[in-house]
């Protein structure tokens, strides 16, 4: 029998190569992009048909329209997976780099790591992989004192740098915090090396310090080509995006609700909102769209409120119209643009409308809600109460939202809105006296009374000019109280100059050309021993 040797046909393509042993197959990256960019067109495509169907009314394409949909978010969930790896793969390596630049530097890092398993694309991954450990080495070297210096200050002789991986806002960050010197590490090679990594792939990098506690370095790494739910808003003529990782609820005020739900302090809008007081942002107004395109919130029209989480502190952001939830596909801006920090990407929809995606940390951040000096803060002081150490005060000097109010004739004080619970007109007739100190029936509970003139030595607060008195509700170790505060001039967005006698004034500001004591009255309600009560 003839022996019939086969030679491969150059026309036709290759098989795939072997699966591996524990059932993987190797797949070129190119592919898998290329696989991800059609799904990104196939899910736009999809949006337009199901939007086509419910327009002209056809209830003989609901279904086949709806199995299409369902099949395009299995394929699209299965591409993204494809194309993931968790983070932990360029963090575990730090550890052991961590502990040769702490021996080099004669210093003493204990390295945290959270959110290993955050998954972000594996081009990624290897574009920062680098520039990441030169960050943290330039860290250890330069931004960690000496065990002396930091016995000296009332640190533990351990530093602790924490990396910290999460999704927000349709964005991969990674923060890197350490509770070093503080110095200003922005103008080193690594750095700049790492924020021209970032720039390169349509990320960003931000560091704040606060000198002798810490500093942190925030990465924003994009996801080039990411498919994310959202919710879509109005505000005047546009549309944009608001990822739902974001969302906390939807609220709609009608007729009276729209008047007796939101009170405004001196032309500050906030919601009472199941007895919390939410400081409301006009999306119109903070991205500078024509006068009048917004809704107004004293006017007792209807009302549109999302209220959104950003990093753990919630607002209420008005907007014109709340449409439906879409499967978007996230575009980074063009680098004109990028620098904008309402937004985090773009997404082309049905029809070819492009629409913006609201960056929420970036709205809030503007708008006075929460401050990257703030932030950096609340992380320092958590380290320092797990450590042992005695934590630094929670206020912090940079610009944020205050309360001002006048316990006194002639005295002003302010205080965070973002400690308050919510704002209350307490009678004077329900307060009573109990063991010696004062307390109310508030809400099926039996609340303690501060009189914030009381305790700041300025004498009590005069409660016989109106039968009611202004306070604020402070939760305190899971307890509510009531702190009096006089009358409630106004609010403002400012910093102040920080005090470091001790006691629950930790700071001087001026505020309309006067001078305003400000107050931590988390720290006032602990000092007059009310946190724990029932």
């Amino acid at each position: 029998m003839a022996q019939q040797t086969l030679t491969p046909d150059p026309t036709r393509p290759t098989s795939s190569p072997p699966p591996d042993r524990d059932g993987a197959v190797r797949v070129p990256a190119g592919l898998l992009d290329q696989l991800m960019t059609l799904v990104g067109e196939l899910v736009v495509s999809r949006n337009e048909l199901v939007d086509a169907v419910a327009r002209v009314g056809a209830p003989e394409l609901a279904a086949p329209s709806q199995r299409i949909s369902h099949l395009t978010t299995e394929l699209q969930d299965g591409v993204m997976r494809t194309r993931l790896q968790p983070i932990g793969a360029i963090l575990a390596p730090l550890a052991a780099l961590v502990a040769d630049a702490a021996a080099d530097a004669g210093v003493h890092v204990r390295l945290e790591v959270e959110g290993a398993e955050t998954e972000v694309a594996g081009a990624v991954l290897e574009a920062l992989r680098d520039q990441l450990a030169a960050l943290v080495a330039d860290v250890v070297a330069h931004g960690i004192d000496e065990p002396a210096a930091r016995a000296s200050a009332g640190k533990p002789a351990d530093a602790t740098l924490s990396i910290r991986a999460y999704h927000e806002g349709g964005q991969v960050h990674l923060d890197v915090v350490d509770d070093g010197r503080g110095t200003d590490r922005s103008g080193s090679d690594a750095s700049q090396a790492a924020a021209a990594a970032l720039e390169g792939i349509g990320g960003s990098l931000e560091r704040w310090t606060t000198p002798g506690a810490g500093a942190t370095a925030r990465l924003g790494i994009p996801l080039t080509m990411a498919i994310i739910p959202a919710l879509l808003v109005g505000a005047g003529p546009q549309r944009f995006a608001v990822p739902q990782i974001s969302l906390v609820e939807v609220v709609r005020l009608d007729g009276e609700r729209a008047t007796t739900g939101i009170e405004e302090v001196h032309g500050a809008p906030v919601l009472r909102l199941r007895g919390q007081l939410l400081p409301l942002v006009d999306l119109t107004t903070q991205l500078g769209l024509p006068a009048g395109a917004g809704r107004s919130t004293s006017g007792g029209e209807a009302v549109s409120i999302v209220v959104l989480d950003a990093e753990g502190h919630t607002f209420g952001l008005v907007v014109d119209e709340i449409a439906d939830s879409h499967e978007i596909v996230i575009r980074p801006l063009d680098g004109h643009v990028k620098g904008l920090t309402h937004f985090a990407g773009a997404t082309t929809m049905g029809g070819g409308e492009v629409v913006l995606i609201l960056d929420v940390r970036g709205l809030a951040t503007a708008a006075g809600i929460v401050t990257a000096q703030r932030r950096a803060a609340d992380r320092a002081s958590a380290r320092q109460s797990a450590s042992g150490a005695t934590p630094t005060s929670a206020t912090d000097p940079a610009d944020e939202l205050l309360l001002v109010c006048a316990p006194v004739e002639g005295r002003r004080v302010a205080m965070p809105l973002g400690a308050v619970d919510r704002l209350e007109r307490i009678a004077v007739a329900d307060v009573e006296s109990a063991d010696g100190g004062e307390v109310l029936q508030y809400r099926d509970e039996i609340i303690g009374i501060v009189d914030l003139a009381l305790h700041l030595g300025m004498g009590p607060i005069d409660r016989t000019a109106a039968p009611h008195v202004e306070a604020v509700i402070v939760t305190v170790d899971g307890a509510a109280t009531a702190v009096l505060i006089g009358r409630v001039l106004d609010t403002a967005q400012s910093g102040f100059t920080p005090l470091t006698g001790g006691g629950p004034i930790v700071g001087r500001a001026v505020i309309a050309e006067r001078v305003t004591d400000v107050v931590d009255v988390r720290q006032l309600v602990t000092e007059a021993g009310l946190g724990a009560l029932r």
